[in-house]
């Protein structure tokens, strides 16, 4: 090299130096070209677009869900012509007369496929091709996006979307600015999630030959166009969940009837022959999530205006018919672009729900079984003369029965002065030891000491929570202290009294309920005789007295 070339090379150097620590400086951002859109800003612009609802964002909306599922240049979008679109199968296909590595239009034309999303509506492609049909009526032109500056309509709508107070938050809290997003963010967002958005993506040369890149050398030569490759992308794209059944899904689409032809010229009076079989599944989507548009859409929004969401016997006709199949639907469509390791999922899924249905047979036949042995081994027993415990119990309720036959009880007609209360929760109780005998209450309980309700309400419900019995089905001796035992003959003189006046009143429930209870409490204390005036001629609340105040007043 000459001197002088060594020179320069020297000075530039030095000067790349310079950038490159400025850059880790921070001085100047590290960052190059648009940013890449991720998933989960893409749905936060898509839903935020919809619920704003004016014209120019459901133009924008639907080109941002567009340029993100066909993964390509803005252009090519805004190029998009009605005769260069069908349906095929489960999926719209949509065609590019020519691309940026194909000027003249010498390739192939192999169709880009794009499915819809039933279970995110917001970004369903199909779903916004429907509301842009709704807000935008069909004039001549064949161009789905007639006019010649729709790139300047999109980036101006993007950039008031983007200055709104809450968006424009949200997007400082990810680090991005407004400026960093353009259509070429989708582009870039798509391929990127893609191709690396799970372990399970598609093949990169479908992701090359979706987006329109060049692949170079032999590649360009001798790897080609596969639909069953751009079907996959096409699902991928379309934000299906890739590790779930549900990505295999089809629809929303209609049964077969006669109202759906009639409905698609009521929505679409002006659409063309070509596109019947889009409108279809357009107005299938529509009808299918009437519910998330109605919610999202504000009131004054062209879609709620338009007929399909004024006549509401033709909505109500038309979402019965609109289905969705999933995975395993043996009379649902079938399902392009699914991988196999979907359909395995699907088989594992369906083969549990299977096991869920015979499992109560199976645990039905497992207690019949040990019940059978137990019995079986019983009768044994009996029959070698051996003691068992069904037999003993059995001996022991015959011989109460014959005491009780004796005394003119029977066993069956237990009643409530013969015998406590068959509670259903009584066996749930613990049972305590105290100087060798056995008591419902534990050792050193005491009565509650608040009014006369909290007492009426300890007398007659359990404690759940500490396992104490209803005090209605204790008595004296299941009281350690002394003290406690002389109140709970007080507690019980009292609660009696409430007893007593229930049934007088046909109140009187054994087992009642919190509204009964009241009931059975108000009633008394609207009959008792306690003055509302003390003898010093304050007024006295009835309600707030301690339950043992009351109990000396009536004593007294």
């Amino acid at each position: 090299m000459s001197a002088t070339l060594i020179n320069e090379l020297k000075e530039h150097f030095r000067g790349l130096k310079r950038t490159v620590q400025s850059v880790s400086a921070g001085e100047t951002s590290i960052k190059t070209g648009k940013e890449p859109l991720s998933f989960g800003l893409y749905r936060y612009l898509s839903l935020k677009l919809l619920e704003k609802g004016k014209k120019d964002f459901q133009f924008a909306h639907f080109f941002i869900v567009l340029c993100w599922n066909l993964m390509c240049r803005s252009n090519n979008v805004f190029g998009i012509d009605y005769r260069h679109m069908n349906w095929r199968d489960d999926a719209l296909c949509i065609y590019f007369s020519h691309t940026k590595t194909d000027q003249l239009g010498e390739r192939p034309k192999d169709p880009r496929h794009v499915y819809p999303n039933p279970h995110v509506p917001e970004i369903c492609p199909v779903l916004a091709l429907g509301l842009y049909w709704l807000t935008f009526s069909f004039d001549t032109s064949s161009k789905l996006f007639p006019g010649n500056s729709q790139y300047d309509r999109f980036r101006k709508a993007l950039q008031r979307i983007a200055n709104l107070e809450q968006v424009k938050q949200h997007l400082e809290e990810l680090g991005l600015d407004s400026s960093d997003i353009c259509s070429n963010s989708m582009r870039k967002g798509s391929a990127t999630f893609c191709s690396s958005g799970s372990t399970s993506c598609p093949s990169s040369s479908a992701i090359h030959l979706r987006a329109g890149w060049a692949m170079g050398g032999v590649q360009d030569t001798y790897i080609r166009y596969e639909a069953a490759g751009d079907m996959y992308v096409g699902r991928t794209v379309s934000g299906l969940p890739r590790d779930r059944a549900e990505f295999a899904s089809v629809g929303p689409y209609f049964k077969d009837n006669d109202e759906i032809q009639a409905g698609i010229e009521k929505v679409f009076p002006n659409l063309p022959d070509n596109l019947k079989e889009i409108g279809k599944n357009v107005l299938a989507s529509l009808v299918y999530h009437s519910d998330f548009l109605l919610q999202t859409l504000p009131a004054n929004d062209a879609v709620l205006k338009s007929v399909l969401f004024r006549d509401r016997n033709l909505l109500s006709s038309l979402k019965s018919l609109a289905i969705v199949s999933l995975p395993g639907d043996s009379n649902g469509r079938f399902a392009t672009g699914v991988p196999p390791h979907i359909s395995i999922i699907t088989e594992m899924r369906n083969i549990q729900g299977k096991i869920l249905e015979i499992l109560p047979t199976v645990n039905n036949s497992v207690d019949m079984t040990i019940a059978g042995i137990i019995k079986e081994l019983e009768n044994r027993a009996i029959g070698a003369g051996t003691v068992t415990r069904d037999g003993l119990e059995g001996l022991l309720r015959a011989t109460l029965e014959q005491v009780l036959a004796e005394r003119g009880v029977a066993l069956s007609n237990q009643t409530e002065d013969n015998l406590v209360e068959n509670d259903a929760e009584v066996e749930n109780d613990v049972v305590y030891t105290h100087n060798g005998y056995l008591i419902k209450l534990p050792v050193g309980f005491k009565l509650p000491s608040g009014t006369v309700e909290v007492a009426w309400q300890n007398w007659m419900l359990r404690d759940t929570i500490k396992r104490i019995p209803k005090l209605r089905n204790c008595s004296s001796v299941d009281f350690t202290d002394k003290n406690q035992r002389k109140r709970f003959s007080d507690f019980g003189f009292l609660m009696r009294l409430i007893e007593n006046n229930a049934r007088e009143n046909n109140l009187w429930v054994v087992n009642p309920s919190i509204q009964q209870l009241n009931a059975m409490y108000k009633s008394w204390m609207d009959n008792v005789n306690i003055p509302e005036v003390t003898e010093k001629g304050r007024a006295r609340r009835k309600g707030q007295l301690k339950w043992s105040s009351v109990v000396t007043f009536l004593k007294r």
